[in-house]
This record gives structure tokens, sequence and C-alpha cells, in this order.
């Protein structure tokens, strides 16, 4: 069985569309694939680049991409597959202006993607980022007293993890655009540790999602040379 698209002259060196479902020119045997079936559980439309100066294209799809050279008639060539993976497969060929895809080479597109799809549908994936500024309102944290200059000045926990949060906030959302980004206070508010557990509960959920949870304190010792940091966590029991 092969499969074929239908090229056509074009001055560009690269053209990029959307595989189309029609029947082979003339002559021709066998049935034109749609991009969509070939790789199949893939979730989101593919596209297909062909690059007809150097006669090699690729295969795009969620995110992912299939890189491959072609030949003659019967010959094995690379596939490669997000930059990383190379596959040994009979390669595409031109003939009489068609492009000529062997079904070894459909099937180990499609279950090289489908691997993959399988392989991050397994791993967890960050739903949200909730952003903790500690204590808050009648609750100051840690506070400490020092003297600069002569000039006396306070320096106060709430304060310090508030600022803290906010630049972390603004520096996850731009770098995270499509990811949610939350703060559990925006203020000097206290919300109960109730309340911060509630914030983080109320985001929904789907299968293989969590959330990660970034609370942020700033603790005093009597020891004025301890530095490092202290971490918490909740135990299985």
């Amino acid at each position: 069985m092969r499969s074929g698209v239908s090229l056509y002259a074009i001055v560009f060196l690269l053209r990029v569309f959307p595989l189309p479902a029609e029947t082979l020119p003339a002559g021709q045997t066998g049935k034109l694939f749609n991009l969509d079936e070939v790789l199949a559980g893939m979730g989101e439309s593919a596209e297909f680049r062909w690059d007809p100066f150097f006669r090699t294209g690729i295969f795009a799809a969620a995110g992912h991409q299939a890189a491959f050279e072609t030949g003659r008639s019967g010959e094995t060539g690379f596939l490669m597959i997000d930059g990383r993976e190379i596959l040994d497969v009979p390669v595409p060929w031109l003939d009489r202006g068609t492009l000529v895809f062997p079904e070894k080479f459909l099937v180990s597109m499609r279950d090289a993607f489908s691997r993959i799809r399988r392989d991050e549908d397994s791993r967890f994936h960050i739903a949200a980022i909730i952003v903790d500024p500690g204590h808050g309102g009648k609750d100051s944290g840690a506070v400490g007293n020092f003297t600069v200059d002569g000039k006396a000045l306070r320096s106060v926990e709430k304060d310090i993890v508030l600022k803290t949060a906010r630049e972390l906030h603004a520096l996850l959302s731009r770098n995270y655009p499509g990811k949610r980004i939350m703060l559990t206070r925006e203020g000097d508010t206290y919300p109960s540790l109730e309340d911060r557990v509630a914030i983080a509960n109320s985001v929904p959920l789907k299968d293989n999602e969590a959330i990660l949870f970034i609370s942020i304190h700033a603790n005093a010792s009597f020891n004025r040379d301890a530095r490092g940091y202290e971490v918490w966590y909740l135990s299985p029991d």
C-alpha cells in the first residue's frame, strides 16, 4: 500500500498547508491519506511542510515534529522525531510530480507520535501555581529591628513576603501566560490556613494534574549567623 500527495511547481522554498483528503491522480493506486487519520489520537490538526529545493519535509502535530528526507523508491533513510530520535525507514519518493509515502513510513511515524502522547498523558501536569505570602493582617510574622547609619529601622515578615510573592507572581505570569497563576492574598489581609487550603482546593483538576503551592516566609533567628532554608511538608499520614 502507498499513499501520495500531489505537488505543484512553486517559487517559494517552503510551503505550509494542511494535508487534503482526495483521491489519487488517474493511474495511481492506493488511498491518499488524511494526516489527522495517520496521527490519530494526537488531538490537534496537523500540518505538512515540504521543501522542494532540498526535498525534505516535516509533519507537525500537537507540538511535535517528524522530519524526513526523500530518496528513490525502495531506499531507506531517516525519520527524525522532535530532533532527537532517528528512525531508519523506507523514505518517500517523487513519482511524476507526486510525493509517495511507503506504508511503513506512515506506520512508524504514527506509532512514534502515539508513544509520545501516551508518555505525556502518564505524567503529572501542573494545573495551577499558587503563590502564598505567609502571615498578613493581624499576623505580622517575624519582626526585626536594626540600625542603618544611625537610623532605627523595622522589618516585618508579612510585608517582605508579600512583595516577594507579587514579584514571583508577575514573573510566572509573564513566562507562563497559558498557566493559571494565583495569589492567596494581594494586600495586608489575613487568610487563615483553612482559607489558603480552600483556595488550592478550588482549582478543578483533570486526571494526572496537580497544583504547585508555594508558601513564602522569611523567618527569624536569635542567632544572627543563621542562614539557609526551612522546608515544611505534609507526610502521607
